[in-house]
């Protein structure tokens, strides 16, 4: 998916797919006899077809998911040291050779290769980015930065460490770009920016 762009899906099976910006999914024409498996480098949210006979299977690059008919979000950017899958409604397994853990809906798998944490969801307003909304609550402003990198493609440099305690709640829409989203968040914090085109950073100070 190109960056600053989101694409929906429908796979041969009728799950339905949304991918969220620089995103690579890959998925076969049709699906095997056996199961349905399929590959994510990104974020995507899935509402998956029920098919008990065939098992739907999401690998990346940290763990793989095994999904039981459900409406479930991904979030596993190769790139990024931060997994995390939310599961809405259904049941999935996130598995590794290290670890097994099994959702309810409501509860959410976060963490990294070396360690998986259950927790709750806080708001289901963060998967609303398939519509073209970015929703925070109390995110960390070093998370919501690294965020904003992937969402708007440019890279993001916090020159001023008093900034990494601030914690943002808000909305942002998508397409009003990232030096909106920066504008909004200075009427709560007091910090510049300066941006080079040349170079594709801004740096925060």
């Amino acid at each position: 998916v190109p960056a600053g762009q989101r694409v929906q899906l429908v796979l041969a099976d009728g799950t339905k797919v949304w991918l969220n910006s620089k995103t690579t999914f890959t998925y076969p024409a049709t699906f095997s006899d056996k199961n349905r498996e399929v590959t994510l480098n990104g974020e995507a949210y899935f509402e998956v077809k029920k098919d008990a006979e065939h098992p739907f299977l999401v690998k990346t690059n940290t763990y793989d998911i095994q999904v039981f008919g459900t409406t479930f979000n991904v979030y596993a950017y190769d790139n990024a040291d931060y997994f995390e899958t939310s599961l809405i409604n259904g049941s999935v397994l996130v598995r590794s050779d290290k670890y097994q853990l099994k959702l309810q809906p409501g509860e959410v798998a976060s963490g990294t290769s070396n360690i998986l944490n259950k927790g709750k969801i806080s708001n289901l307003d963060e998967f609303r980015w398939k519509d073209g909304l970015l929703c925070f609550d109390d995110e960390p402003m070093g998370a919501l930065m690294k965020k904003f990198s992937i969402y708007y493609d440019i890279n993001i440099q916090i020159a001023n460490p008093g900034l990494l305690s601030y914690r943002c709640t808000g909305k942002f829409r998508h397409n009003d770009g990232i030096e909106y989203a920066l504008k909004v968040i200075q009427k709560d914090l007091k910090f510049s920016f300066n941006r080079d085109d040349e170079s594709n950073t801004i740096i925060l100070k």
